[in-house]
């Protein structure tokens, strides 16, 4: 799936792109390409902590709490961006069918259509690569794996 739908689901969860386009537009053209193959962008909660600014613009709009919103993002909607988003193609959702069925599902009230990982697989391979090396026990998920 072309990673179009995570950049902008991501931009609409936070107010901004995963990569500040200040810092793409003044880096030169081998380093953009860097960094959109190799930096993973901030989870979408962690992005909306560290700015108290755009937190409560965002909030704002979407009559709620800042606090309540960071909670709203942090876990599957981090996950469903961080899948979307993800570098491994075969990691990434294969379709934007299997997004969009993952936020229904999460609209629904039914999670991002997670299921509990199988036994044999590492707690690692089952969840976005981003959000797997995060070290902090608040941005990390339960792991799961979702059928794209």
């Amino acid at each position: 799936m072309c990673i179009r739908w995570g950049v902008l689901l991501y931009e609409l969860l936070t107010g901004t792109t995963p990569f500040s386009s200040k810092e793409l537009r003044a880096a030169a053209y081998a380093e953009v390409q860097r960094i959109i193959r190799e930096v993973e962008p901030p989870i979408p909660s962690t992005r909306l902590s560290r700015n108290t600014t755009t937190i409560a613009d965002i909030a704002a709009h979407r009559n709620t709490e800042p606090r309540k919103l960071g909670a709203l993002i942090r876990g599957e909607l981090d996950w469903i961006v961080m899948k979307a988003l993800e570098k491994d193609r075969q990691r990434r959702y294969e379709t934007a069918s299997g997004l969009a069925r993952d936020v229904q599902r999460y609209l629904a009230g039914r999670g991002g259509g997670c299921r509990a990982a199988e036994p044999d697989v590492p707690r690692a391979e089952v969840r976005p690569a981003a959000i797997a090396s995060a070290s902090s026990p608040d941005r990390s998920l339960r792991a799961c794996s979702c059928s794209a």
